[in-house]
């Protein structure tokens, strides 16, 4: 990549690589350089510096591998749960949601409730404002019982708990929510009513 910089036009370098040191051990260095060229455009010098960043780096996997196991964890839960920032966009959600609304891992990030037109306005409207409900509610979670269309084509009864969270400064972070499929307890709550009728 450097000789590539220097053979080219550009005249800012900057590059990361693993350097064996003199006392032994491989460490992380990022190299940030200014390339010098004569008026033919030909590279004469460069000038730079080069920095440990082995503890960023360090940090880096450890923060990588946490989010991947938050990622598994919450893909182990059986009940679709989903997780928004603090505007009501989706940040995330897990593989039981993918399944009950059909979507894939990328779909819905960065989009609001509002912006997902399977579900009727009136709805998309309650779920945003169940947001800032959340967000503002003290601690206490929201808990309703909807009815929503799921990727089967059928509408589920659902439980649907919110929970607002914040950051470790003390600002709004966003909601977590999770909801139950209670069709099938429904049904058969009905069918006992009918039974003893």
């Amino acid at each position: 990549r450097m000789d590539a910089a220097l053979a080219g036009q550009q005249t800012d370098f900057r590059d990361t690589w693993r350097m064996e040191r003199t006392q032994g051990g491989l460490r992380w260095f990022l190299c940030a350089a200014r390339i010098f060229r004569n008026a033919d455009g030909v590279a004469e010098r460069m000038v730079g510096v080069n920095v440990d960043i082995q503890e960023q780096k360090e940090l880096q996997e450890r923060v990588a591998a946490q989010v991947l196991f938050q990622q598994v964890l919450i893909d182990t839960i059986p009940m679709p749960v989903f997780y928004k920032d603090a505007q009501g966009r989706y940040l995330g959600f897990n593989r039981a949601y993918a399944q009950v609304f059909g979507l894939q891992p990328g779909d819905l990030l960065g989009q609001t409730v509002l912006e997902r037109p399977q579900l009727p306005e009136v709805e998309r409207v309650q779920f945003q404002a169940d947001v800032e409900a959340a967000l503002h509610s003290g601690g206490a979670p929201i808990h309703r019982e909807v009815a929503m269309p799921y990727a089967d084509g059928q509408i589920h009864h659902t439980l649907y708990w919110l929970q607002g969270f914040g950051r470790p400064d003390g600002s709004l972070g966003g909601v977590i929510g999770v909801l139950v499929d209670i069709t099938e307890r429904q049904r058969a709550e009905q069918a006992l009513r009918r039974a003893n009728e």
